[in-house]
C-alpha cells in the first residue's frame, strides 16, 4: 500500500503463517526506509489513519497503535479475543476502527476506539452451525449495517446486521446469481459496490447496489460487456 497522505512511500507486510510477521517502508524505488518494531502477535494486518502519522496493527488479544517513525504507542486490547485484524475505519471521523477477531476460526466484528476507550462487539460469537460462519467487514450505510460474511464451503455472502443481538440475515442481491459468493469492494455513497457472478451472465461482475431500493446496476462485466471483473478496490474516499 502506497504511505498516507501522499504516497511518497510504499508500506509492505508479509505474514505467511510459519514465520514471524514483519512490516517495513520503503521509497518509490524500493529501498529500505523504515522496518518496524512490530511484536511476535502481529498478524501482518494494519490500517494507516488518514493524515499518515499513526498505524494500527492487528495481534492477538486486540490492536496496537504505532507512529509512522515506529514509536510505540497504546495497546487496544479486546477482551476474551485473538488472531485480530483491522479492516477500515468505521466512519468518516476516522476514530473508530472495524476489528476483526477469530475464535476457532469463527470470525466476529467489533468497534475499536483509537482513544483507548472500551471496544464494542458489533456482531454476535457465533456457534459454528451455520449460515454464518464467520464476519469478515462491516459497512454503516443509511438504509442499515450490512456485513461480508464468510458462508459455507469457503463462499462468501452480504448479510444485514440485525438491530437487536448483533446477528446477521442473508441478503439476496438482486440480478446476482443466488450460488455465487458475493464480495463487497466498498462504499459508492449510500450504495455498496459488490463483485459477484451475474444471474445472467459467465463471468464475475462489478455491481452498484443499492440498499434502500433493493436494485442492482452492472458496472462492468456480463451482461454488460465481455470478460469477467478478476478484482476491483474503491477509489481513495468513496469506501
Amino acid at each position: 500500500r502506497y504511505s498516507r497522505p501522499e504516497g511518497k512511500a510504499i508500506l509492505l507486510a508479509k505474514s505467511n503463517g510459519t514465520e514471524p510477521a514483519w512490516l517495513k517502508r520503503v521509497d518509490l524505488t524500493g529501498r529500505p526506509e523504515l522496518t518496524y518494531p512490530v511484536g511476535p502477535d502481529f498478524r501482518g494486518e494494519y490500517l494507516s489513519t488518514p493524515d499518515g502519522m499513526r498505524l494500527v496493527l492487528g495481534e492477538s488479544g486486540g490492536l496496537e497503535m504505532m507512529g509512522n517513525d515506529g514509536t510505540a504507542g497504546k495497546r487496544l486490547p479486546i477482551t476474551g479475543e485473538q488472531d485480530c485484524a483491522p479492516t477500515r475505519w468505521w466512519d468518516k471521523t476516522s476514530a473508530t476502527v472495524v476489528a476483526r477477531c477469530s475464535d476457532r476460526g469463527l470470525a466476529r466484528l467489533w468497534l475499536v476506539p483509537i482513544s483507548g476507550e472500551p471496544p464494542t462487539a458489533l456482531t454476535a460469537p457465533l456457534t459454528g452451525q451455520g449460515p454464518d460462519y464467520g464476519d469478515l467487514n462491516a459497512w454503516q450505510l443509511p438504509s442499515g449495517t450490512f456485513v461480508q460474511v464468510a458462508g459455507a464451503c469457503g463462499s462468501e455472502y452480504l448479510g444485514k446486521l440485525s438491530a437487536i443481538g448483533g446477528t446477521t440475515t442473508r441478503v439476496d442481491v438482486p440480478e446476482v446469481d443466488a450460488r455465487s459468493s458475493v464480495r463487497v469492494i466498498g462504499l459508492n455513497g449510500g450504495h455498496l459496490d459488490l463483485q459477484s457472478r451475474a444471474s445472467c451472465g459467465g463471468g464475475q461482475a462489478l455491481f452498484d447496489y443499492n440498499p434502500a431500493a433493493n436494485t442492482s446496476t452492472v458496472l462492468l462485466g456480463a451482461p454488460l460487456n465481455g470478460g469477467g471483473v478478476i478484482a476491483a478496490l474503491p477509489h481513495r474516499g468513496r469506501g
